[in-house]
């Protein structure tokens, strides 16, 4: 019921009226342990999901909302598979996004079946919603060699294509920068690193403060932003925000060595109330990006100021930037002849009867699977 005092119209709130703002599907492996990460940190206003070909890695799963891509007994490492897989099971994964989020955070490791074949379909139904969709994907290391991190800058492509903006993380270069790791441990750091990420660009669209950056503003850095550098650092005491500056500008993040020249950012601040920010440390975030960084002007710099208590005496620091090419590592660094423009990996259909592919004809399949994905309607 509509009430009206002083001639101001006042309408009730209903609090399940609203979609949730955010979702984030975890795709494979990979894409299950970042979303996994991100659960059990106890994010509001987000709903999560995973999908797999591996019905073992479902099981082990808390994520409530689990999708089982054909019989559960994986992709065999082949993106071709794994986009077969989840064209078979469309309907599962449109259903996903029955609850129309405003933003989706696809997340997949990128160099075997499920997250490369399957990623970009997920993400592509997604976006064909309208949902403004943001891939968050790794690249394979060095050890995994060339015929993994062609397949790697194979689906990476994909994922340009049916997302919004492309968030990535190179492991090869969280295995050079924490060394003294397990194997197991640095695996894990790579998924802590993807779901900070996530968690940091949830906050920017989910919390509130003395200056929010809101849906609007997000979808006007993101829509159609490609390649996104993305810099996340925290740090506390007298010169945490040199520190935190310095821990974002040498993150594994950031693939990039210079943010001059972006065309949209995303600049947010958290502190707690305690320890509020100053007058005069918000000039020295400028002065960092503007003397040191070279941003100028030119790029639209959108700023957000918000309170989480969960910081303590710590400050966070999150730039999004679009507009610029992030350095891909497009090779592996072996002993044998590295190159720079690797070819194609997936394989070619020639000559082949094909059966039990739905409503797929024979001409269908001489298209590569990506560029199917693509192209048939």
């Amino acid at each position: 019921m509509v009430e009206t005092k002083d001639d101001i119209v006042i309408c009730p709130v209903i609090d399940n009226q609203f979609p949730p703002v955010v979702k984030i599907v975890g795709v494979g492996g990979c894409g299950g342990n970042v979303v996994q990460h991100v659960y059990e940190s106890g994010l509001k206003e987000v709903t999560f999901a995973v999908c797999n070909t591996d019905r073992k890695a479902l099981r082990d799963s808390s994520v409530p909302v689990k999708v089982q891509l054909g019989d559960g007994l994986g992709a065999g490492g082949d993106p071709e598979a794994g986009l077969r897989i989840a064209e078979k099971c469309s309907e599962d994964i449109y259903q996903l996004f029955e609850d129309a989020p405003e933003m989706a955070f696809i997340t997949a490791g990128l160099g075997k079946g499920t997250g490369t074949g399957a990623g970009p379909f997920v993400a592509q139904t997604a976006k064909s919603r309208g949902i403004l969709t943001v891939g968050f994907v790794c690249l394979p290391p060095d050890i995994e060699g060339e015929q993994k991190m062609k397949l790697a800058l194979e689906g990476l492509e994909q994922m340009r294509k049916n997302t919004d903006a492309v968030v990535v993380v190179d492991t090869q270069r969280v295995f050079d920068l924490y060394d003294d790791l397990s194997i197991e441990n640095a695996f894990d750091k790579a998924d802590d690193i993807m779901a900070d990420a996530a968690k940091a660009m949830v906050d920017i669209v989910t919390k509130s403060g003395r200056m929010t950056i809101d849906m609007a503003d997000v979808r006007t850095a993101l829509r159609n932003g490609g390649d996104v550098v993305m810099a996340y650092g925290k740090a506390s005491g007298e010169h945490r925000i040199a520190e935190a500056m310095s821990n974002a500008l040498n993150s594994p993040l950031l693939l990039q060595p210079k943010l001059s020249g972006a065309k949209d950012m995303l600049l947010n601040v958290m502190t707690s109330k305690q320890n509020a920010l100053y007058t005069w440390e918000l000039n020295e975030i400028k002065n960092i990006l503007r003397n040191k960084q070279g941003v100028d002007s030119s790029t639209n710099l959108i700023l957000g100021y918000m309170l989480d208590e969960g910081l303590g005496d710590e400050l966070s620091v999150t730039i999004v930037a679009t507009g610029l090419s992030p350095v891909i590592r497009e090779h592996v660094s072996l002993d044998w002849e590295e190159r720079t423009s690797p070819k194609s990996a997936l394989p070619k259909h020639e000559h082949v009867a094909f059966q039990g592919l739905g409503d797929m004809s024979e001409e269908d399949m001489m298209w590569p699977a990506y560029d199917r994905l693509n192209h048939r309607k």
